[in-house]
């Protein structure tokens, strides 16, 4: 029996077992539209796939962890990311892969393909869920077997898991066929609208020089040609402002600048006549407006896939559209770090810089005012940045890892993350200063006991010229843990021994093995996509440092104002005033977050789930953070276990012995800390603040991600 179907066979009608994208080709061809060589696998070679291979088992476990609907967005990349790498590394039944082998070789050959998602209900006539699941371009020979793994694990992708309900995800009953399009040598490409999304009277032709690839991920703009439905006449064409080439390499689309086609439109009069006639034809054909994908070659048309344009219902409330915006081209990525490195983050150093620079204790109440307002504005100001750009920079990670894994195909799916580490984190930089105060601390007794006496160093000494630079330079966290914070810190690191930030060196011998995985001339593309994903995870943790200075600056005027009202001179005006600028603010965690007040309970588990964030074991008694003072009695081995960690907490990292989080995520400010100091880390425990109490013997496996806790027997 045939697994590869070609459309002539397939039904129209028979979107369960081949999927909307399929049977809509189906109906194309059937109705003598220009269609290129394809071939299907329907849903039932997928179900065998997970069913024989024991997939099924690793997909409801995976999803079993937590309740998808409590996941952040860094918690369904990862995953999306273990599930995507178990379905690239579980080997065929040998049957099914001799059967798939020999079909695609005699349909195809060696001409490139186009491996694309078909599942049931994807597009279909009443809603269209377009962008959730992977296309891989371009793919020849055994490389085809790799690009069918990867759209089925696209299923269960993080932007399908967002709609889950909609499409019914389930792991015993959601299926996936594919569609396998010999890809055409286009010298022009597009999407055409019989009814435009934005203007219902109207239709949109839209196109570019090249494969339409980089239209639809956004990297190219496009040519638009907008056309009146009921009399076909042509009312305007929006050229963009620059034209773009999309080039296909290594399955990824490269905008390139093609000086000889500025000034010439991918598509003459006659072409978008024709299309637009096509548009009508398959409006009537499918009985609604429609969208369409298409081609030139050799000055054909050829038509690669076609949907039911459906009217979403848009809720205000409703952060999955967001969401979805968060996988960037790997262009517009590069261009998001220029942005970032060379304009955002010295904006923000400058200008934190200059509010630590105000003398507040001079100021008067109505200036306190002032103050407070500034400072609250600018951490607003700069939290509309941080979702807008800061974000969707996260996900230079993984697209880094995706490449990665597939070139590697390591058994551990965070493997990648031994490259970026490592690399200039702001955080580490910050406790290397920490702990060259406390190397001058336990070298001269007279400064360790000025420490323990004043809570600071002596006066005129080396250690407080030293002291005011790093107050400069990162803020004090005393604003954030208390009086005598930073000696506190200082005092413990002193005596601890010493800890390296041990990634440093850890990914020199799998870099050479990714790089040496690409042939030669491309290994200078693969390492500027390495050094992309190292400057998203360094920019990932760049921020909170940047942020922190805001807190802490933030925090400083309230603590000023504070005092300030317990002067009973304060004019009442002046005193109401300062008072309603104060309650305007929150008991700050990170960005904002309110302070954690858990009503303590029973324990309910003797062995917590959460995310695997940070390899390796480690056993000791639990520091539960509940607010910020409690970093002070931070020591040496003991676990760290908190809501979030924030840029405050990352000081006592290098004491920690684990890392126990209940926000999850790979991506995380305490997962990058912890894989940075080689720290077990576990993410992504519900509960964890109201479980765990401080002195509780813990261990925890940051492989399995794991946290078991020891009864009181037991200790």
């Amino acid at each position: 029996m045939n697994l590869l179907h070609p459309l002539n066979v397939i039904s129209p009608a028979a979107t369960d077992q081949f999927g909307g994208k399929a049977c809509s080709l189906a109906a194309l061809s059937a109705a003598g539209m220009p269609v290129p060589e394809t071939a299907v696998l329907s849903c039932d070679t997928y179900q065998q796939f997970v069913m024989q291979t024991g997939l099924i088992e690793t997909i409801r476990f995976e999803l079993g962890r937590k309740p998808l609907e409590e996941m952040r967005w860094e918690e369904l990349w990862d995953s999306a990311l273990r599930l995507r790498n178990h379905f690239l590394s579980v080997p065929w039944l040998q049957q099914t892969e001799k059967g798939i082998v020999d079909e695609l070789a005699a349909i195809f050959a060696d001409r490139p393909v186009a491996v694309r998602s078909s599942a049931p209900g994807e597009d279909s006539a009443t809603r269209s869920f377009a962008g959730l699941h992977d296309s891989v371009l371009g793919v020849t020979g055994n490389g085809l077997l790799q690009a069918i793994r990867r759209v089925w694990a696209s299923l269960w992708s993080d932007r399908a898991l967002l709609y889950r309900r909609e499409l019914g995800l389930d792991p015993l009953q959601s299926r996936m066929a594919v569609v396998l399009m010999e890809l055409q040598p286009a010298s022009t490409a597009g999407i055409l609208f019989s009814r435009s999304p934005a203007s219902p009277g109207q239709g949109v032709i839209e196109a570019v020089h090249g494969q339409g690839q980089g239209l639809v991920d956004g990297s190219v703009t496009p040519d638009r040609w907008l056309l009146e439905r009921d009399t076909d006449r042509l009312i305007e064409h929006q050229p963009p402002a620059k034209r773009l080439r999309s080039r296909l390499q290594e399955g990824l689309i490269i905008p390139t600048e093609l000086p000889e086609l500025e000034d010439r439109p991918p598509l003459d009069q006659d072409q978008v006549s024709k299309l637009w006639q096509i548009g009508s034809r398959l409006e009537t054909l499918f009985g609604k407006p429609i969208d369409c994908e298409w081609c030139l070659v050799a000055d054909q048309i050829q038509l690669l896939q076609v949907r039911p344009i459906t009217s979403p219902q848009t809720d205000p409330d409703d952060k999955r559209p967001w969401y979805l915006s968060l996988h960037p081209s790997r262009s517009t990525l590069e261009r998001l770090r220029a942005t970032i490195e060379q304009e955002r983050l010295p904006a923000m150093d400058k200008e934190a810089s200059e509010l630590a620079e105000d003398n507040l204790e001079r100021q008067t109440a109505i200036e306190l005012v002032a103050e407070i307002e500034k400072r609250q504005q600018a951490l607003e100001r700069w939290e509309e940045i941080y979702q807008r750009e800061y974000i969707p920079m996260a996900h230079g990670i993984r697209l880094f890892g995706e490449v990665y894994n597939d070139r590697i195909k390591p058994r551990d799916p965070f493997e990648f993350t031994r490259l970026l580490a490592g690399h200039g984190l702001r955080a580490l930089q910050r406790n290397q200063a920490l702990q060259q105060l406390a190397e001058q601390v336990r070298n001269d007794p007279a400064v360790a006991e000025s420490l323990r006496r004043r809570g600071r160093p002596p006066d005129d000494s080396q250690l407080e010229q030293s002291w005011q630079q790093f107050l400069v330079e990162y803020g004090d966290p005393a604003w954030f843990a208390g009086e005598n914070a930073l000696a506190a810190l200082v005092q413990a690191f002193a005596e601890a021994p010493g800890r390296s930030d041990l990634a440093a060196d850890a990914g020199d011998e799998l870099e050479q093995l990714f790089l040496q995985s690409f042939p030669a001339g491309q290994q200078s593309d693969a390492l500027a996509l390495l050094e992309l994903g190292r400057a998203a995870y360094r920019l990932r943790d760049d921020d909170n440092i940047a942020f922190g200075r805001f807190l802490s600056e933030l925090k400083r005027v309230c603590r000023v104002a504070q005092d300030r009202l317990a002067d009973p001179l304060i004019p009442g005006r002046a005193r109401q005033l300062l008072e309603a600028a104060l309650a305007g603010t929150t008991e700050i965690g990170l960005r904002g977050q309110p302070a954690l007040k858990p009503e303590p309970g029973p324990l309910a588990a003797r062995q917590l789930v959460g995310q695997p964030a940070g390899p390796g074991s480690a056993t000791g008694p639990a520091r539960v953070i509940l607010q910020q003072q409690d970093l002070n009695a931070f020591q040496h081995g003991e676990i760290l276990v908190c809501d979030a960690v924030d840029p405050t907490m990352t000081f006592v990292a290098p004491l920690a012995a684990a890392v126990v989080e209940r926000r999850g995520g790979m991506l995380i400010h305490g997962a990058i800390i912890a894989r940075e100091y080689g720290l077990p880390c576990v993410t992504g425990v519900p509960n964890v603040t109201e479980l765990i109490h401080t002195g509780q013997q813990l261990t925890v496996d940051g492989w399995l991600g794991l946290v078991i806790l020891e009864t009181e027997k037991e200790t």
